[in-house]
């Protein structure tokens, strides 16, 4: 995509009208009222329509003298076709299609949608939209939307698949007096999608944060590598909505999209580094608090405030993040103790008292500003008798100006404490209402991968030399397999990716079930071989510790009776006898192929537990080393592996190494829709795959 396609020297709208109740005249006049300098061109094909709010109209945009950049539709969709067709006579580059009527609308407009593309493609004519707001430059005062405000400039870009959320945007934005540099309405994505836009904006010198709303995501793997690249530079802060399955299905009839599983976006947005958020308010927050607050330099946070309570209240959310309640310097501590009340506590958090004016304020954060220990202040306020609300801002903003440090006021309460944030939305510098949320905002831009700790590097996935002769005959299993595979052919193509694997054998019956236990040499362990049940324990079909061949017998003949009296209409194949293996703790891997993102791996606390705790983190495949030990970081159980309570760690080079053959596993064979290792027995110094299987597409 060109990079001043969106920047139009001149633009034509398709649609305009004198009729002040059509989008036709509304968003020709908010690009004449945004002070908009290139040429405008209004179209109607009424040829008595001889000028449009002052400007001289055309009955098309062939008739148009001159070049043309950009056309503006807003026309019924059966007429957008043969419209664009003209526009890409003209060479125009840029097709901004409000107009709705495609695809969101079901099988005639989906064919109406794809007419318009093949045209964009045979002109090279690049389409947003169709059924959008349409988009807003600040950097060239182009207000090509119908959205009822116009924002004035910042350095936020928005990206939205929802107009009205667009819409909402704008007026939050101007009640607290934020700016943005450019906003995108995608509508349907027929063309441009959130992949183009994001890598536009990344380069984009304008641009410091891009907020997004988005319901679907276009090209899980393109999105990861743009999203990935994007983050290295600038916050990426994305509103992914259709979590639930109501809500999907929603989308569905809202813009004609299909919503991946929540838990693969999950992981995506992870491994490329987007910030999610999980609600508008969130959303608003985290991009005015990037915006308009410094970037810290570490994680110790202060707090200073006139009340206990609140105190308290930020002490606890911090303890929820990965900041930390800074310690402060003796020498921080005397100066406080001059400064304050004696009833006044001295240490984190900073109680300043009820009664705390503003000079007192001041005193306080000049003082704990200078303590090496800390990196951000958040500073409290609550409107007392005492209380200077106006000289306590007007102080605050002058010191937010000078510091180094991170300062983020919080002036809790209503009415009283507005006059206080008037001034700091006036200035544009953040101020919160309540503590939770300045926490929150604080973690995210302290922990953002734009900005963590210098942290900034792409870390590529890890592949591994697979020869083709394993690769053939993993296939050939594969291929000639039913639908399920377990036992032995599962364990065969682990073993071909080199993964640990116990001795194992399948039984059809009790003499077989005997003699292939002797063989691998006892203790064993049956378990049912059955395409039906997936929960073996919970309907009697694993008997552990078989010690000799007559206990072989009884247990095989164990088994059966109970899968019979749980499951009656299971079909069992037999048992699979396992060599049984002591010590070493249970984990699980899990793999499953989503339809729009590709695989997604799982890792966590394994046997009888993960469905019972779900202490599982998931990334999508290819994984890099670096995503892996991210997956073991947000683990609960992460513990057991670096060694607990006087315990030797587990072998972790052993879980990474399994987690990146299971990745190329899946990528070399997308003929496996999903795949389980439960257990993963976990040594000190081994690894091993106890009870495997795949389920094929």
């Amino acid at each position: 995509m060109k990079k001043n396609i969106f920047k139009p020297r001149s633009i034509a709208i398709i649609g305009a009208s004198e009729k002040r109740k059509k989008l036709g005249y509304q968003v020709l006049k908010n690009i004449i009222d945004g002070g908009y300098k290139g040429k405008i061109y209004p179209v109607n094909i009424n040829p008595k329509q001889k000028k449009i709010l002052g400007l001289k109209s055309y009955t098309s945009v062939l008739k148009i003298p001159g070049k043309i950049d950009a056309a503006v539709f807003l026309i019924p969709s059966t007429f957008v076709a043969s419209a664009l067709e003209e526009c890409g006579k003209k060479k125009v580059k840029l097709a901004v299609v409000i107009s709705a009527g495609f695809k969101e609308i079901g099988d005639k407009g989906i064919g109406l949608e794809k007419e318009i593309l093949k045209i964009g493609k045979k002109y090279k004519t690049k389409i947003l939209g169709p059924n959008c707001l349409g988009y807003i430059d600040t950097s060239i005062n182009l207000n090509a939307s119908f959205a009822p405000s116009y924002p004035k400039k910042g350095s936020i870009a928005v990206v939205s698949q929802s107009g009205a959320i667009c819409t909402a945007i704008l007026d939050w934005a101007s009640k607290s007096n934020v700016g943005f540099s450019k906003f995108f309405s995608l509508g349907n994505k027929s063309d441009i999608t959130e992949i183009d836009l994001f890598s536009y904006l990344s380069k984009d010198e304008e641009t410091d944060v891009i907020i997004s709303y988005l319901e679907n995501i276009a090209e899980g793997k393109e999105f990861r590598n743009i999203a990935t690249k994007t983050s290295i530079k600038k916050p990426l802060i994305i509103l992914k909505a259709g979590v639930s399955e109501k809500g999907a299905a929603a989308i569905s009839s809202h813009t004609g999209s299909l919503a991946g599983s929540d838990q693969a976006v999950t992981a995506l947005f992870k491994q490329s580094g987007v910030i999610r958020a999980n609600s508008l308010e969130d959303m608003f927050d985290w991009a005015e608090s990037f915006s308009t607050l410094k970037k810290p330099l570490g994680n110790k946070v202060a707090i200073i405030t006139n009340a206990g309570g609140p105190g308290v209240m930020t002490t606890d959310a911090i303890e929820q993040t990965k900041l930390e309640l800074a310690n402060l310097d003796e020498e921080t501590i005397k100066k406080l103790k001059k400064v304050l009340p004696p009833s006044a506590n001295t240490h984190n958090p900073i109680d300043i008292i009820g009664d705390a004016d503003a000079i007192r304020y001041k005193k306080s954060l000049d003082i704990i500003e200078k303590d090496k220990n800390v990196d951000s202040i958040l500073l409290l306020l609550t409107p007392q008798t005492s209380t200077q609300i106006k000289e306590t801002a007007k102080l605050i903003l002058k010191k937010i100006k000078t510091s180094e440090k991170t300062i983020v006021p919080i002036f809790m309460g209503g009415k009283k404490v507005n006059t206080g944030i008037d001034i700091f939305e006036k200035n544009s510098k953040g101020v919160f209402e309540y503590p939770e949320r300045a926490v929150k905002a604080l973690e995210k831009i302290s922990f953002c991968q734009s900005c963590e700790m210098g942290i900034r590097k792409i870390y590529p996935p890890k592949k591994i030399r697979v020869s083709p002769d394993t690769k053939y005959k993993v296939k050939n299993i594969l291929q000639s397999s039913d639908k399920l595979i377990a036992g032995s052919p599962a364990d065969f193509i682990l073993n071909k990716y080199k993964i640990p694997i116990v001795k194992s054998a399948f039984a059809k019956n009790k003499k077989e079930a005997s003699i292939f236990s002797k063989k691998i040499g006892f203790p064993v362990v049956f378990k049912i071989d059955s395409p039906d049940i997936i929960h073996k324990s919970d309907v009697g079909g694993v008997v552990v510790g078989i010690k000799n061949e007559k206990d072989s017998g009884k247990a095989y003949d164990a088994i059966i009776k109970n899968v019979r009296k749980s499951k009656p209409r299971a079909k069992i194949n037999g048992v699979i006898i396992y060599e049984m293996i002591s010590g070493g703790m249970d984990f699980y891997i899990g793999a499953k192929r989503d339809p729009q993102y590709g695989p997604m791996i799982g890792f966590g606390l394994g046997g009888i537990y993960v469905e019972i705790l779900k202490d599982v983190s998931f990334r999508l495949a290819p994984l890099s080393e670096f995503d892996i030990e991210k997956m073991l970081g947000e683990l609960r159980s992460t513990k057991i592996i670096e060694g607990a309570r006087g315990k030797k760690a587990l072998y972790k080079k052993g879980i990474i190494d399994t987690l990146i053959k299971i990745s190329n596993l899946m990528i070399n064979h997308p003929e496996i829709k999903e795949l389980d290792i439960n257990p993963l027995k976990v040594f000190e110094d081994r690894v091993i795959a106890l009870d495997n299987r795949f389920i094929l597409e």
